[in-house]
Order: structure tokens, then C-alpha cells, then sequence
């Protein structure tokens, strides 16, 4: 998810008294988190997924800062990251706090709370490299969406995917119902499912991504629907 307004601007369950940002050995990262532990988690997260975004066409690696919050103030209950490209700013949801929100869609509500928070870390890095590959270009938001989901659910240990009911479901995808539609009203669990399945099937992958990333494919509903 993207949004315009500044972290810094939004009340996020940091104070004064927290520590300084942890800077990561890569120099890609610096984290805003009150457990050191933690932080040097999101560091390994964004070292290695670097390669995977790197081999789809997101080699970008221009410095970040993430936060881990206690809400995303400007968006609501629903929101459990969140990507400000005006300054390069991630936000996610504290695990601790996943653990107790009542609005977790079903596929997310299955996962642990400590795997669920890594997995959005990718997604919202994906969001901030997928944007800095566009080069200013514009994407649709299905599009941007499959890329973020796709990074996402690749990252998942391989078990938590296949506990997945509508992950291991057979038969191919209809691409037309990867589209806006689908993503606002069926949420991840309508979602993710449909773009692992299409990423995982021959010919797709990386190279579809990449079609993605330079236009020469277009996800979602035409600009009249």
C-alpha cells in the first residue's frame, strides 16, 4: 500500500525515548524498532530477498527506512504496511500487535505472527523497489499488487505456502480475474492465492514481472470499468 503523508507526521508508537534508527550492515535499511533483536531480523530479511527482486527486474537498492508501529494511523484498522514513496518510508505492523487484531483476513489469520510480519516487510520493500524500477512510469494498482504478492508469498517457508487451501488448488488461472475487483473486495485471501498460482505456472515468474515492470503486459480492469 502506498501513502503520501510522512511517518514522522503520524503517531506510530514511537517516543522520544526510543532508541535511534539501527542502521543495517548493507546500508540499504535503517529500522525504527524498540527490539534490537527485531531489527536485525528486517536487516536479513531485505539482504536476502535483494537477489529475488534483483533477478525480476528490482535491482534498486536506494536506502530505506522502515518503522514498526503500533497502527498505521492515516489508514485505518485494515492496514498492516505501508509504503510512502515521497520519502522512502515503510511502515508495518508490530508482530506482537498482528497477534491481536480481530480484522486479519483468513490466509493471514492462519500464520504465525512472527512469519506473517516478514512476509509484509517483502511485500512493502517490494513496493519501494518495484517504484524505483518504474522510473516515475505509472503501474496499475493490480499490477502493482501481483509483484508486491508474488515477492511475498515466495518468501514464505515452503510448509506455511502449502497450508495454504487455495494456494495448492489446481487448474489454471484466469489472469482477467487478477484485476482491482478481486484485490479491493476479495482482500489476500481472494488475492494472493490467484497470483501465486499464475507466478508459479510455466512461462510466468520473473519474466511476466518483468513484462509488468515495462508495460508490455497490464494487469487489471480497464480505465472505463
Amino acid at each position: 500500500m502506498s501513502m503520501t503523508m510522512s511517518l514522522a507526521a503520524q503517531e506510530n508508537g514511537l517516543t522520544a525515548d526510543d532508541p535511534p534508527a539501527f542502521q543495517c550492515p548493507s546500508g540499504h535499511l535503517e529500522v525504527y524498532a524498540t527490539d534490537p533483536e527485531l531489527a536485525r531480523r528486517i536487516c536479513d530479511i531485505e539482504k536476502q530477498t535483494a537477489p529475488t527482486l534483483a533477478a525480476c527486474g528490482m535491482s534498486d537498492r536506494t536506502p530505506l527506512s522502515l518503522y514498526v508501529v503500533q497502527r498505521i494511523e492515516a489508514a485505518g484498522p485494515h492496514c498492516l504496511g505501508a509504503y510512502i514513496c515521497e520519502t522512502d518510508e515503510i511502515a508495518v505492523v508490530a508482530p506482537e500487535q498482528l497477534a491481536t487484531l480481530e480484522v486479519l483476513s483468513d490466509i493471514y489469520r492462519s500464520m504465525d505472527a512472527a512469519v506473517l510480519f516478514d512476509s509484509l516487510v517483502v511485500h512493502e520493500i517490494t513496493h519501494a523497489r518495484l517504484t524505483k524500477a518504474l522510473q516515475g512510469e505509472e503501474l496499475s494498482v493490480a499490477s502493482h499488487e501481483y509483484i508486491a504478492y508474488a515477492m511475498q508469498m515466495a518468501s514464505l517457508p515452503s510448509a506455511v505456502r502449502q497450508s495454504l487451501e487455495d494456494v495448492r488448488a489446481e487448474g489454471p488461472v484466469d489472469r482477467s480475474a487478477i484485476n482491482e475487483l478481486t484485490l479491493f473486495f476479495g482482500g489476500p485471501d481472494a488475492f494472493a492465492p490467484l497470483v501465486w498460482r499464475h507466478f508459479q505456472t510455466d512461462g510466468n515468474g520473473c519474466d511476466f514481472v518483468k513484462s509488468l515492470i515495462d508495460g508490455t503486459t497490464i494487469l487489471g480492469l480497464p480505465p472505463d470499468s
